[in-house]
C-alpha cells in the first residue's frame, strides 16, 4: 500500500517537472531574439547611407583629384575624404543633381608621399556610410628633381639648310615628349613638342649662332593630372656650317671633292667630300665666323673611305684682338673624330691647324652670338 502511495507521489513530481520545462521552453521561443542584446543599441535601426563606388586618385604635382561614384541614395548630402590616419580631411555637399553621378573632389595642396584615402557619406542627421577606401601617390620636388633630360646623340645641318638634333634612344616609360625652343630666323622665339620615340628633330628656320634649349616631359602614370617637366639644358650649333673659308693648301687644285668649303658643309658621311690637304708639312683652314660668337667647342670627322686617319698633331686658334691665340694645342691624338670644350671666347675667326696631311670632311664650331 505504501509502495504504490510513494510510487504515485514520484509520478506527480515528474510530472510538475515536465510541465515546468515545456512552459520555460515556450516562454524563450516567444521571446524577441534582440531582447538580450537590445539594450546594447539605440532603440532606432542603424542606417547607412549609400558609400561611394569605384573611387579612384589622380595624382598630381603637390595635389590630387579623388574621383568616384556616388549612389543613388537621395538621402546622401555630403561626403568627407581622409588621408593620414584621418588627421586631414575635406568636405564636400552633394546635391540632389549628383545624386547617382561620378564626381571629382579636388585636394590641392598637397606634400608629396603616398597616401591612403578613405571617403564617407552622410545624411542630413549626420548618419555615416561605410567607407570607401583608395591609394594614390603625390608627386614633388623630390620626384621631379630625380628626373633626367633627353640626351643628344649629335646636331648638324642637313641637305636643305635646316638645322637638326639627333637624340639618344629613350628608354624611360615616364617621358612622353621634349619640349624644344630656338630662335627662328625672323628672331622669333619657337617651341615644338617632340615626340618620345623621335630620333631625329629638323629645327625649320634655325637662326644659326642662337641656342637651343630642351626640356623633357614626364607623365608619371597614365592617370596623373600633371605633366612634370625637367630644368632647361642649353645646347650650342655649328656657327661654321656654311661660312666663308680659306685654306693653305689642296692636294689637286680645282678638284671640287677636295675644296676647303666641302669641311663646312654640314655633310660628314663617309662618301662625302672632303677638304684633302697636300700630303707633308703646315696645314690650315680659316673659317669666317661673320660676326663675333662666344666659341666653346669644335669637332673633327677626318679619314679616307671612312674616319681612319686621326690628325696626330693640331692645333685650334681664335683671332682675339686683333691676333690669332691658341685654344687648344694637342700631340699624338689617335682619334679620327676629335673634338674639345674649353672656356669660351670671343671671336670673329677660327683657324684650324694640323701637322699631317688632312682629309677632313667635316669640322664643326660650337657657340653663340655675343
Amino acid at each position: 500500500m505504501n509502495n504504490k502511495k510513494d510510487r504515485s507521489m514520484k509520478n506527480k513530481y515528474y510530472i510538475s517537472e515536465l510541465v515546468v520545462i515545456i512552459c520555460m521552453c515556450a516562454l524563450v521561443a516567444c521571446t524577441p531574439m534582440d531582447h538580450y542584446y537590445s539594450q546594447f543599441i539605440p532603440e532606432a535601426d542603424i542606417i547607412y547611407p549609400g558609400k561611394v563606388d569605384s573611387v579612384q586618385v589622380l595624382p598630381g604635382y603637390k595635389r590630387a583629384i579623388i574621383d568616384c561614384q556616388l549612389s543613388s541614395d537621395p538621402k546622401v548630402v555630403k561626403l568627407k575624404v581622409y588621408w593620414q590616419n584621418r588627421q586631414d580631411s575635406i568636405e564636400r555637399a552633394i546635391t540632389h543633381s549628383e545624386v547617382g553621378k561620378r564626381i571629382k573632389i579636388p585636394i590641392n595642396p598637397m606634400a608629396e608621399g603616398s597616401y591612403n584615402f578613405e571617403v564617407i557619406t552622410f545624411d542630413a542627421q549626420n548618419n555615416s556610410s561605410v567607407r570607401s577606401e583608395a591609394f594614390g601617390k603625390i608627386y614633388g620636388d623630390t620626384y621631379r628633381g630625380n628626373l633626367n633630360n633627353r640626351i643628344i646623340s649629335s646636331t648638324g645641318f642637313g641637305d636643305d639648310g635646316n638645322a637638326f638634333i639627333d637624340w639618344i634612344p629613350e628608354i624611360s616609360t615616364d617621358i612622353i615628349g621634349t619640349e624644344v625652343q630656338y630662335i627662328g630666323e625672323d628672331n622669333k622665339l619657337m617651341t615644338i613638342d617632340v615626340p618620345r620615340d623621335e630620333e631625329k628633330t629638323v629645327l625649320s628656320g634655325y637662326k644659326i649662332g642662337t641656342k637651343v634649349r630642351y626640356r623633357a616631359i614626364y607623365l608619371p602614370v597614365s592617370a596623373a593630372i600633371d605633366t612634370l617637366y625637367t630644368d632647361f639644358s642649353e645646347t650650342s650649333l655649328n656657327i661654321a656650317f656654311k661660312k666663308s673659308v680659306t685654306a693653305s693648301d689642296v692636294l689637286t687644285p680645282g678638284s671640287a671633292a677636295q675644296m676647303p668649303k666641302n669641311a663646312v658643309d654640314g655633310k660628314r658621311d663617309i662618301s662625302d667630300p672632303r677638304w684633302v690637304s697636300t700630303g707633308s708639312g703646315e696645314h690650315w683652314l680659316e673659317i669666317d665666323l661673320e660676326a663675333e660668337h662666344f666659341v666653346h667647342g669644335f669637332k673633327t670627322w677626318n679619314g679616307a673611305g671612312g674616319y681612319n686617319n686621326p690628325i696626330s698633331d693640331l692645333k685650334l686658334q681664335a683671332w682675339v684682338e686683333g691676333e690669332w691665340m691658341d685654344i687648344i694645342s694637342v700631340t699624338g691624338n689617335i682619334d679620327p673624330l676629335y673634338g674639345a670644350d674649353f672656356t669660351p671666347v670671343i671671336t670673329s675667326k677660327i683657324r684650324f691647324y694640323a701637322y699631317n696631311q688632312v682629309r677632313l670632311y667635316e669640322i664643326e664650331v660650337y657657340g653663340f652670338i655675343q
